[in-house]
């Protein structure tokens, strides 16, 4: 695979996952820039879990030089609805870079009635906080402040298990202790994704946004890698570059008439070559 794909040096706009990562696993949402700068945020799992770019007055996408991808900008007008995930039975990891522009934030949330499970990256007032609410229960982890570099890039994954009091957290790849649980409010139904929040404050950008039903905290030495542009694991890459189709081309066919498959591509008894792929 590495021969085949070398090593990324930037995103490209138009790319597919590879099935045989391990980070394609039980993956429901991988918001990774494609149609960026468009208003619809496509999720490339292939679980159709797309969203639409609402509140935003231009492009929500940017090029970002330093983790060298599209990145998105979130506000607490300028948001995106993506999909619906089920927390019941299975829980969900949530992994993505994210830049804060200083306030307090919400940056992303599940939503179902006025239960609401979100998880705050806070820099309210100088003092840094991060924790994960559902309903009346809370999961503090004041710990993550000291990890966190307000106005750069850090990385966040979030392990929601099924229950707030079972929630973990890692920030650039250390895991987090939690400080201390307030109730314990199970979750137990399907609800709908925003990234972003017109529900409470929100300002930053976010970028690589996923969301898998696997513990991806086994992969953080490769995720929270910001030179790792492809994401590969073990040297097998989950982006790979778009397939490129070959222009069909004349050729003399044999007199069984018959259809030849010449170098991928298939020759049929006109003589046309029909296919093949890059």
């Amino acid at each position: 695979m590495s021969l085949l794909y070398p090593k990324m040096t930037e995103r490209p706009s138009r790319f597919r996952l590879n099935p045989n990562s391990p980070l394609a696993q039980s993956l429901v949402l991988f918001g990774g820039g494609a149609a960026a700068g468009t208003n619809y945020y496509h999720d490339s799992s292939g679980m159709g879990n797309h969203g639409t770019l609402t509140g935003y007055s231009g492009a929500g996408w940017s090029w970002d030089s330093s983790l060298r991808r599209p990145s998105l900008t979130v506000t607490s007008s300028a948001y995106v609805a993506a999909g619906s995930f089920s927390i019941s039975s299975r829980p969900l990891c949530f992994s993505c870079w994210y830049k804060s522009s200083g306030s307090s934030c919400s940056l992303f949330g599940l939503v179902y009635s006025a239960a609401q499970p979100v998880f705050y990256p806070s820099y309210s007032g100088g003092s840094r906080s991060l924790w994960y609410q559902f309903g009346g229960t809370y999961r503090y982890f004041a710990g993550g402040a000291a990890l966190l570099n307000t106005g750069t890039w850090n990385h966040l994954c979030l392990l929601a298990p099924g229950s707030v009091n079972n929630t973990r957290l890692w920030v650039n790849g250390i895991e987090v202790p939690p400080d201390v649980t307030v109730g314990s409010t199970s979750w137990n139904s399907i609800y709908g994704l925003f990234l972003g929040n017109n529900y409470q404050t929100t300002s930053g950008n976010v970028a690589d946004f996923c969301v898998s039903r696997v513990d991806w905290s086994q992969y953080l030495k490769h995720t929270a890698d910001p030179s790792n542009i492809d994401l590969r694991v073990g040297g097998v890459p989950l982006i790979l570059p778009e397939r490129i189709f070959w222009p069909v081309a004349r050729v003399p066919t044999t007199a069984t008439g018959l259809d030849r498959i010449i170098a991928g591509g298939r020759l049929n008894r006109q003589g046309i070559l029909t296919g093949g792929l890059l």
